[in-house]
């Protein structure tokens, strides 16, 4: 199937969530934030203060909920949408930490709500980095909402199930495996595999023009586009390439390394 008409099944795809409520509340929350709310099988929060809601991101959102076992979502409050990474804190996990303090966009994090809740938080100009606009409200833009957002409430599970670990990589593994079932789940129907194909056609794109960049010696544009092909598709070669166009980019411009954008 032509890339072209993949677009055009996915643009003519319909979302549906029917335990997302039909309300939505414009409030303010305690902080000052304003945003949308919205609930989930009339308890789960889906908070979006994003400057610029869409309300195809709510929907989105309760779609891959729908794939998640309801066992595995007890404790967990609120989703949280919004457009930055705040620098870390005192109380900021040490993936977190790692990921802020090495440029990385950071994706999505979880963390607690209250003493006894908590909360998974997507931050959507990374989790769609490299989607072009118009894909927005389409199952290519699910899929990758569907990817963060597993991967966290995968932290929640292991968590919660007393399985979360110290050791960074045995934990990341760990939630990388809960986000491939749930987006295992999510590819038995056309229209996301049809939005997972588009993803990886964006990110082979991007790889490309990454080793165009490397070949001219234009380092940093290189791991620019590395980035946004390993954000597109998370089994994508250029996300070992990534690093060694960072350390390139570092050596050649003689100066501390700062975000890929």
């Amino acid at each position: 199937m032509r890339a072209g008409r993949a677009v055009q099944i996915i643009l003519l795809s319909r979302y549906t969530s029917n335990m997302l409520s039909k309300e939505r509340w414009k409030m303010t929350a305690p902080n000052g934030e304003l945003g949308v709310l919205r609930l989930w099988d009339n308890s789960l929060m889906i908070w979006d203060a994003c400057r610029s809601p869409m309300r195809a991101l709510e929907v989105q959102v309760g779609i891959v909920l729908e794939y998640i076992d309801p066992a595995d979502l007890p404790g967990l409050a609120a989703i949280h949408l919004v457009d930055k990474a705040d620098p870390p804190s005192a109380t900021s996990s040490a993936r977190y930490t790692k990921a802020f303090n090495q440029g990385l966009p950071i994706q999505g994090w979880w963390g607690r709500f209250t003493e006894e809740s908590f909360v998974a938080v997507l931050n959507i100009p990374a989790v769609l980095r490299g989607l072009p606009r118009p894909l927005w409200r389409t199952p290519a833009a699910t899929m990758r909402i569907g990817a963060v957002l597993s991967h966290e409430i995968g932290h929640h599970v292991l968590f919660m199930t007393g399985a979360s670990s110290d050791d960074i990589k045995h934990e990341e593994t760990a939630a990388d495996a809960y986000r491939d079932r749930v987006l295992a789940k999510m590819r038995t129907q056309l229209k996301y595999r049809l939005g997972d194909r588009m993803n990886k056609h964006l990110a082979d794109n991007h790889w490309v023009f990454g080793v165009a960049c490397w070949r001219d010696g234009e380092f940093r544009r290189a791991a620019s586009h590395w980035l946004t092909a390993w954000t597109l598709d998370n089994d994508c070669e250029a996300k070992n390439w990534y690093w060694d166009a960072v350390e390139k980019a570092k050596a050649s411009e003689n100066s501390r390394s700062a975000p890929f954008k």
